[in-house]
């Protein structure tokens, strides 16, 4: 955000002002996300968003989703790790997780997303699980919507 800041010539603050007023019109979660994320928080499990975009835009799209008490942690991958397209990132994350006491084995991580290889192969190949959110059966691990999550963990 700085450096947009700087390339656009706005202050810091103004450009993130600007930026949370727009999240706040154009923001809405997809159908199901907020029973699912709600679902899942009663049941004590953890709730951790890895992003490629900036900590502070992430933090504001899920302010203004209305979702941010369900969420333990936002973790930009390409702040503290670099990008999400290769297992060292997973792995990094692993081990973050681990220290924040959040899991203590790799299959305690459920990745979710929406991307064949950043969001379900590449976190398979380190050990973790992952299901791929997609309209179409594309995987064995392929879920339809948000709210089929419900029925993996009842």
């Amino acid at each position: 955000m700085e450096a947009i800041s700087q390339v656009a010539g706005i202050k810091y603050d103004d450009l993130i002002e600007v930026l949370s007023e727009l999240c706040h019109i154009c923001v809405r979660p997809y159908p199901h996300v907020v029973e699912t994320l709600k679902f899942l928080k009663e049941r004590g499990i953890k709730i951790v968003v890895l992003t490629d975009t900036d900590t502070a835009i992430a933090l504001h799209k899920v302010n203004a989703a209305g979702i941010s008490r369900f969420i333990e942690k936002i973790i930009s991958a390409t702040e503290i790790f670099g990008s999400r397209k290769n297992s060292y990132i997973y792995q990094k994350l692993f081990e973050f997780l681990k220290t924040l006491n959040y899991v203590s084995d790799k299959k305690q991580i459920l990745v979710v997303g929406d991307d064949i290889e950043r969001d379900y192969n590449v976190p398979r190949r380190v050990g973790l699980q992952a299901l791929l959110l997609s309209k179409e059966k594309i995987v064995p691990g392929s879920i339809r919507s948000l709210k089929d999550l419900i029925s993996l963990f009842e």
